[in-house]
């Protein structure tokens, strides 16, 4: 097996010799038509389809429920169970819940293991910790576990924020926010296991959901996949999910509900289900000349709470049945 400098150097020390000097560059590049010829190990799916090997970054405000998620995907896979109606790979899991503490921990997994009752004893092979070392010796400890564990292919990490080692502000902060994840990179894609990043979003949202993740775009850069988890407007449970990256062919877009503490599919974000109240509003649009604002679709439609008219306008908005333009007026939302 063809091993790059770096991991040259790390086998030789691992067999007691010194590591072999870098060999200088070498400018010959490799043809097309063989590379059509060779043969990969398949890609390996920790959620079938939506969640595959690599660096993975999960954004969402606080408290949005994110949390939620990491924890789901990693009791998933350690129970092989399904998880937005698609399979889990069935795994051992290292949980680095960086924000909590075991008695919080305990209390969630008990809730999710009310209805799982017969598989509790998979739960040995999810391992935790409530502290990790951060930055590279961080990266190297991760290393070192997974080389001990091999059996591991799911790591997640609540937060990013506590592995990212500190600065003094004077570095270009794209540079350090690609570098604060490259070696954790590095190390998840020499075992071929799924590094999942908790993150936060930024208050504001953006036309782009992938612009609102916290930091510069060199954090979107380092990582294989983005997932952005929002909350619909006005609505506690639901949020819509949304997910990017280099192995997925499409790029999915669920509205997803937490029920009992798992995130349960509902739909597909394009095709959620059209209520009387949204017909009423998408025909009432379709007959008029302009766009209106909230205050004319509620005389339209004959209703009383603007309340409950906003929440529902923000959810077609959040479903793409509608748009909204300048000064808070709405439009059917036009395909092209």
């Amino acid at each position: 097996m063809e091993r790059t400098h770096y991991e040259r150097g790390e086998y030789a020390k691992s067999n007691g010799h010194k590591p072999a000097k870098p060999m200088p560059f070498e400018p010959v590049a490799h043809s097309a038509l063989d590379l059509l010829g060779k043969e990969f190990a398949p890609l390996r799916w920790v959620l079938n389809n939506l969640i595959p090997e690599g660096t993975i970054l999960l954004a969402g405000k606080p408290k949005s429920g994110k949390s939620w998620f990491g924890l789901n995907l990693s009791v998933s896979a350690a129970m092989e169970l399904h998880f937005l109606r698609e399979p889990v790979t069935a795994c051992s899991v290292l949980y680095l819940a960086l924000e909590d503490n075991p008695r919080r921990i305990k209390q969630r997994l008990q809730l999710l293991c009310r209805q799982y009752a017969e598989r509790k004893d998979a739960l040995s092979r999810l391992q935790y910790r409530c502290d990790w070392p951060a930055g590279k010796p961080g990266a190297e400890a991760l290393d070192q576990y997974l080389t001990a564990n091999p059996g591991c292919k799911l790591v997640t990490v609540d937060v990013l924020k506590n592995i990212r080692p500190k600065t003094d502000g004077r570095r270009n902060a794209y540079d350090v926010d690609y570098e604060s994840i490259e070696p954790w990179k590095r190390a998840a894609e020499r075992h071929r296991v799924t590094l999942l990043f908790v993150h936060h979003t930024r208050k504001a949202e953006a036309d782009d959901v992938f612009d609102e993740i916290s930091g510069t775009l060199g954090i979107n850069g380092a990582v294989d996949q983005m997932i952005v988890l929002r909350r619909l407007p006005g609505d506690h449970k639901q949020a819509s999910l949304y997910m990017r990256g280099r192995d997925l062919i499409d790029d999915p877009e669920m509205v997803v509900e937490l029920r009992d503490g798992w995130w349960q599919y509902v739909g597909e974000l394009s095709a959620v289900a059209v209520t009387d109240a949204r017909r009423q509003i998408v025909e009432i649009l379709a007959e008029a000349d302009a766009p209106m604002s909230t205050a004319e679709i509620l005389k339209a439609t004959g209703k009383k709470n603007r309340s409950s008219l906003s929440t529902l306008l923000g959810k077609m908005v959040e479903a793409r049945q509608l748009t909204r333009l300048h000064r808070g007026r709405f439009a059917i939302t036009t395909t092209t």
